[in-house]
């Protein structure tokens, strides 16, 4: 029996803690995650380090921590450097594109529409662009859902970002 596309999506699970170890960052990323079902991360030394997680293929949490291109030394400046080839996705409604500058991140958040087994489907993303210990650090965290409007999980995510020095 195969279960429709709208209760799949609600079926995800409460969020927990996920602390990620990028080698090449000084500090752990950690936010909230439901219960991750698939995780791959690798590292190159000519790119950086690249975790990639999914919570049973509804949502994706990626973290990308890469040596700072000259000229970026703020959040500011890492979100000038991905946001726009991330833009250019033709699938993104680029009218749900909204920037969310902080202190010491810079959010953007967007929608793009997809159409799977003949439905509608959204796919509600957010990158957390951030400068941390003189790398550049992209997170991302998208959420699939069979309505347009934005998950409030997805939303409660958010502010969990963080950038954690490990403890004296």
């Amino acid at each position: 029996m195969r279960l429709p596309l709208a209760l799949l999506l609600a079926l995800a699970g409460p969020l927990a803690a996920v602390t990620v170890e990028p080698n090449n960052l000084d500090r752990k990323v950690v936010l909230d995650f439901p219960e991750i079902t698939k995780f791959q991360g690798q590292y190159d030394p000519k790119v950086g380090f690249m975790y990639r997680a999914t919570h049973e293929g509804r949502m994706t949490v990626s973290i990308y921590v890469e040596p700072a291109r000259e000229g970026v030394d703020d959040h500011a400046g890492v979100r000038a450097h991905y946001w726009p080839k991330a833009a250019r996705n033709p699938e993104i409604d680029q009218e749900t594109v909204g920037i969310l500058p902080g202190d010491d991140r810079s959010v953007v958040r967007y929608v793009s529409k997809h159409r799977v087994d003949g439905e509608n489907v959204w796919l509600h993303h957010f990158n957390v662009y951030a400068f941390v210990d003189g790398r550049m650090v992209d997170v991302h965290v998208s959420e699939t859902t069979a309505v347009d409007a934005e998950p409030e999980r997805l939303a409660a995510i958010i502010p969990t970002v963080a950038f954690v020095a490990p403890a004296p």
